[in-house]
Formats: structure tokens, C-alpha cells, sequence
């Protein structure tokens, strides 16, 4: 190991060993290079699911080179069966000057994280409210083309649909936050409490999100009939709050 500390107190016991001996296999390649190994995500709060749910994490370096990818892709093998997800590699100079761009992630970042090793990237990190707002009503507007093109090449096949709508309601946990975040609400971790804190707040329906969101593990989806009707909702949903956000007045 390097000189870094290595702080794993509080971590779920199912994430410590694969996040040390990740940490550790970090250390060893990246030496100096290494400014730091976050936690991030699902892992870190109820959500997380033990054998079912990756753990993410975020590696600060000092400089990217291709040598610090061909490291962490030799690590990859080892990774899959601890169930670490590639972690998301940036540098301190990435992550400030992309606040703008990315605001929505690094606010995700910044209310759930632990760092294990290294100084915190996260936790002094200042955002612009209408740049987070941009990026939601971007993103929530993408969504209704993803939706609308991925309905026309389901062609009608249930499973593909139902993999559809179980993807876009996934994504929506960092904005449904951010919005909230926007509204200068409290933040749950959880996606259920925040969906179910954005409808009180917002006077929208979160129904067919959360019904989608609880049955996440199930690979194989409902009839066509329930299927369908899941799409419409949820795409009424999606739209409604690409309308919500777009109408949206922040300050600075």
C-alpha cells in the first residue's frame, strides 16, 4: 500500500473485502499516481441487494496515460467476480471543471460516498442551480426520444419493452434527487423515498416508476397488456417532468 489511509469503517460488511483488496491492487499499480478511491451508489444505502447489486466506486488520478487503463483492465477479471463495476476515472482538474456538465452525477456523488483512500473529491464541491436544472430537463427529454425509439424496435416483443421501461426508470434516481436538490428539499438516498418525496413535493404521480423501480430483479416482465400500459404511464410521467423542469425558476 501506499501512504494513503485506508478507511473502511462503516462499509457493509459484503462490500469491505472486495473494496481492500481493490484498494490494495490500486495502490500497487498506480503508486503515486493515486489520489483516491470513492465508494459511490447503491452499495452505500438500502437499495443495495448482497450477490445482485455492483459496487461502484471512483478513482481519482493524478494523470491519465493508457498504461493507467491497460492497469485497471488486468484488474477486470477480478473485479466482475467481486462484483466491482469498472470504477468511473477522473482527475481533480475533471471533476471541477466539469460541475457544469455533469452536475447531476457529481451531486449523486457528493450525498452518498465514502472514501476509502485518499482525500475526499466530493464533499467540498459547489454547484450552479441552473446548470443542474439544464442537465435535467435535458436528460428527461432524452429519455422521451429513448422511449419513443425504443418502443418502435421492440416491435411489439414484450421482454424488450419491459427491458426498456425497467432502464429508464433506473435512471431516473440521480435527477428525481436533483430536482429535489433543485427545490432545495432533502435529498433521501433511497430511490423509493425520493420518488415518493418528489410527488409530495411536486403533486405528480410517481406510481408507475416505483412500480417498475420494485421490480427491478425481475429479469422476465408481466403480460403484454400490463406491459404496455407500464410504457404509457411512465412516458406520461417522463413527460410531465421534462414540462415540471423545463418551467423550473432557480437561482444561481
Amino acid at each position: 500500500m501506499t501512504a494513503l489511509e485506508l478507511n473502511l469503517e462503516g462499509l457493509r460488511t459484503e462490500v469491505v473485502e472486495p473494496v481492500r483488496s481493490f484498494a490494495a491492487a490500486l495502490a500497487e499499480a498506480l503508486g503515486p499516481n493515486l489520489k483516491s478511491l470513492t465508494v459511490v451508489g447503491s452499495s452505500l444505502t438500502a437499495d443495495f441487494v448482497p450477490g445482485r447489486s455492483d459496487i461502484n466506486g471512483v478513482v481519482v488520478i493524478e494523470n491519465y496515460g493508457l498504461e493507467v487503463l491497460q492497469a485497471l483492465a488486468q484488474m477486470g477479471k477480478t473485479m466482475r467476480k467481486k462484483r466491482l463495476a469498472a470504477p468511473v476515472l477522473m482527475t481533480p482538474a475533471y471533476i471541477d471543471r466539469s460541475r457544469d456538465v455533469f452536475g447531476v452525477e457529481w451531486l449523486d456523488f457528493q450525498l452518498t460516498h465514502h472514501t476509502v483512500l485518499g482525500s475526499d473529491p466530493f464533499a467540498a464541491l459547489e454547484f450552479a442551480k441552473g446548470d443542474v436544472r439544464l442537465q435535467c430537463e435535458r436528460q428527461f427529454k432524452a429519455l422521451l426520444v429513448r422511449m419513443r425509439q425504443g418502443y418502435i424496435r421492440s416491435m411489439n416483443r414484450r421482454q424488450l419493452l419491459w427491458e426498456l421501461v425497467q432502464g429508464v426508470a433506473r435512471e431516473m434516481g440521480p435527477y428525481v434527487r436533483a430536482m429535489l436538490w433543485l427545490a432545495d428539499v432533502e435529498r433521501p438516498t433511497q430511490v423509493e423515498a425520493a420518488m415518493g418525496r418528489l410527488a409530495e413535493q411536486g403533486g405528480v404521480s410517481m406510481d408507475a416508476a416505483l412500480e417498475i423501480w420494485r421490480s427491478r430483479g425481475q429479469r422476465t416482465g408481466p403480460d403484454a397488456a400490463t406491459v404496455n400500459a407500464l410504457f404509457r404511464r411512465l412516458y406520461g410521467l417522463v413527460e410531465g417532468l421534462a414540462e415540471a423542469v423545463d418551467r423550473m425558476e432557480v437561482g444561481s
